[in-house]
């Protein structure tokens, strides 16, 4: 770029920003260079992480405003390949997720009291978000009024209360910011092939070398980005019909090869190839369309035996963790008791856990060994039971009305949309959700609990909800004028 670009380009924002123009903006322009230097020279002398993540947050805030279509797509790989974190004095540091999402956020918010309001849209999942982050609000109060005086906690715990919380708030600041940045099917284009390469290097690079060595550097290795990549993958194969027949083929049957390569290589950790596979399966019902119903009906004496087989099969081969986790359940309801309504708190059941019941103990029939603690970190590897334990039976309808909101509009995207790629991504992001559904049966895969893999889930879980932005997007559009395809 040459000086005299660089100079009406710095003259245009300041007329911009601060009003300003003529003799004014080459003053503006000389306080902006001094007041770089200046500031150059003494943060030079004592420098420290801090500020060289403000510097870093500063930066990347001023480069997303300059390339907006990006934004999310960056996000993306920078949440899968920047290994950046900011330490809290906890356990837990703030990472890339953290920083991007909120930093989308604070955009949006300015982009919105700017345009007053003119790219505002009903989806019919908005009260769900509120429920949900308000069911947080109430179990933040909660657990605060109370509290167990056998129970103690450490002096940060109210921080700790408030990174639960920015769990619950985080995700919908990532599915609005997202959709409100969204301009083009280019850039769903472009965050689409993003997550389904992601995936398939995690899948295949356990068995190509050169995919290894890209895999060893990614951050996103969970849940989330698998159902996502098998779920995109196929989902464009059978319904993007403008899409070359060969590269559908592809995407087909690496959306396939990766379930069973994970399947396989890794099949004792259900969680990584499951969720995949029920993602694979609801697509499948979704392109067979009326036929679906036919054949649920044909199999369905067939379904129940053939499900409790493999339930019984994935109990055998998985009987400590099955146990261990039936031991934890139990454990919550008792701790719960007659506070069912706003559970114990955020992030509050394992402390509960450790004055109250004590100890954790378990007898691994395999070995004969028995397990015994007297300071167990419990979680319950699962999310509807942790949000049970922290926010009651109101924190669980919340999240079953967000989960119930989020599907209908997928579902209605999906139907309103003719074959092609539009089409294609409501289908993923439906089959995704019924796979994500899913796996919160599993683990705290879509809100991470925060004594369990918490923010650093987050770097995860974030990717879900960023790309289900791209619903809200495809639903705004529609409503509006929708663009070409391509």
């Amino acid at each position: 770029m040459s000086s005299a670009v660089f100079r009406h380009r710095v003259d245009a924002v300041a007329a911009r920003a601060f009003g300003v123009a003529g003799r004014r903006q080459a003053a503006v322009r000389s306080v902006v260079v001094v007041g770089v230097l200046v500031a150059a020279w003494v943060l030079g002398q004592s420098p420290s992480r801090l500020v060289v993540a403000a510097l870093f947050i500063g930066t990347v805030f001023a480069l997303v405003l300059r390339f907006r279509r990006v934004m999310v797509p960056g996000l993306v790989l920078a949440i899968a390949f920047v290994p950046f974190t900011i330490g809290t004095g906890t356990e837990s540091s703030v990472n890339v997720a953290i920083l991007g999402v909120a930093a989308l956020g604070a955009i949006w918010v300015v982009d919105m009291l700017l345009e007053d309001g003119e790219r505002t849209y009903r989806s019919g999942t908005g009260g769900a978000w509120l429920a949900l982050i308000a069911a947080g609000a109430i179990g933040l109060v909660a657990g605060a009024a109370h509290w167990n005086p056998f129970v103690l906690v450490k002096s940060n715990f109210f921080m700790v209360q408030l990174a639960q919380l920015a769990i619950y708030v985080l995700p919908a600041i990532a599915f609005y910011s997202a959709a409100h940045f969204a301009t083009s099917l280019r850039d769903l284009r472009r965050v689409t092939m993003i997550a389904i390469g992601i995936g398939f290097v995690i899948a295949f690079g356990s068995i190509l070398p050169g995919l290894g060595l890209i895999g060893n550097r990614l951050l996103l290795v969970s849940v989330n980005i698998r159902v996502w990549s098998a779920a995109l993958a196929l989902a464009i194969a059978l319904f993007d019909n403008r899409l070359d027949k060969r590269l559908r083929v592809a995407l087909a049957i690496g959306a396939i090869l990766a379930i069973v390569v994970s399947a396989t290589g890794g099949g004792s950790w259900l969680s990584g190839w499951l969720p995949p596979a029920v993602a694979v399966v609801t697509l499948i019902l979704l392109r067979l369309g009326s036929a679906s119903y036919r054949l649920v009906i044909a199999v369905s004496p067939i379904v129940p035996i053939a499900f409790i087989a493999l339930i019984r099969r994935l109990i055998e081969a998985e009987s400590w963790s099955f146990d261990t986790r039936m031991l934890a359940w139990r454990g919550l309801f008792d701790l719960v008791g007659d506070r069912w309504l706003f559970g114990l708190g955020l992030a509050s059941y394992g402390h509960y856990w450790r004055d109250v019941i004590g100890s954790f103990s378990y007898l691994d029939p395999a070995t004969g060994y028995l397990h015994s603690t007297n300071d167990p970190k419990v979680n319950m590897h699962n999310n509807y039971l942790d949000v049970y334990g922290q926010m009651g039976v109101v924190g669980v309808l919340a999240f079953a009305w967000l989960l119930i909101a989020l599907v209908l509009l997928a579902w209605r995207v999906f139907r309103a949309e003719g074959a092609g790629f539009r089409k294609a991504y409501a289908a993923a992001a439906l089959s995704a959700l019924v796979a994500m559904g899913f796996a919160g049966m599993l683990g705290d895969w879509l809100f991470p609990f925060v004594y369990n893999i918490g923010l650093t889930g987050f770097r995860d879980a974030s990717v879900t909800f960023l790309l289900l932005g791209g619903l809200l997007f495809l639903d705004r559009t529609r409503a509006e004028s929708a663009p070409a395809e391509g």
